[in-house]
């Protein structure tokens, strides 16, 4: 996942369809976990994370 997410900003942005809501959040979680969302534990972000595997997935390799 985070490999997918460093190779993002290679790709031209015309190449790329805006991303999907779901996915869209939890960028926002990883981005932000440090300094605003100390509240969620490394276990509920990865929780987040594994919900959201299988659709984010789909969606780049579709």
């Amino acid at each position: 996942m985070l490999l997918l997410l460093s190779l993002l900003p290679l790709l031209p942005p015309l190449l790329l369809p805006p991303p999907p809501p779901p996915l869209v959040l939890l960028l926002l979680l990883l981005l932000l976990h440090d300094s605003c969302f100390l509240h969620l534990s490394r276990h509920q972000l990865q929780m987040l994370e594994v919900r959201n595997m299988p659709f984010s997935l789909g969606y780049w390799f579709t």
